[in-house]
């Protein structure tokens, strides 16, 4: 009687080894789909400083509008309309930059960003009070998170504003008022 394998008509087919083209192929595409998985699970975590949805659609709007924060504070404080009064108070952390006058540039260009999100965020509102914060440090050298920009505007205002040719050099000037921090006057 003769074994399986032992000078049988039927041979296993030989397999052909693996070329350096082919481990190389398998290598790249098996990298490549774990990319692309970390990149889905890393693109899928809501809002920029918080994984949980805003709770408004103000708060939403100003989220979506201001680009992450680069300091190790949030971005949106708060976002809230007031519920007698019509009053939105957004309160928000000024991103650090480069230069002095690019943190002012930035504040003027948040500001900007801010009054078009709240304006198309579809609830109605009478004015918008904003408070942005950036750190000061005092005479002693100590460091405070402190208020650098309030600004108060009207409806009637921000509706008037063409947002495709507005400056963001004139953000504080269209405020019914506002109070800016010497280090942040343009």
């Amino acid at each position: 009687m003769m074994e399986h394998g032992e000078g049988s008509a039927e041979e296993a087919p030989k397999k052909k080894p693996v070329g350096t083209k082919t481990k190389i192929f398998i290598g790249a595409s098996f990298g490549f789909l774990v990319l692309v998985v970390v990149l889905i699970v890393a693109g899928s975590g809501g809002t920029p400083d918080d994984a949980s949805a805003p709770a408004n659609p103000i708060e939403a709007a100003v989220t979506k509008a201001l680009s992450r924060s680069n300091r190790d504070v949030p971005r949106v404080r708060s976002a809230r309309l007031a519920t007698t009064g019509g009053q939105v108070t957004v309160e928000w952390s000024i991103n650090d930059n480069f230069t002095g006058g690019m943190v002012k540039t930035g504040a003027r260009m948040d500001v900007a960003k801010i009054l078009e999100a709240v304006s198309k965020a579809g609830q109605p509102y009478e004015t918008v009070k904003l408070v942005g914060t950036f750190v000061l440090v005092d005479r002693l050298g100590n460091e405070k998170e402190s208020s650098v920009v309030q600004a108060l505007y009207t409806r009637a205002t921000i509706s008037r504003i063409n947002w495709d040719n507005f400056l963001t050099d004139n953000a504080y000037l269209v405020a019914e008022s506002a109070t800016i921090h010497p280090e942040f006057q343009p």
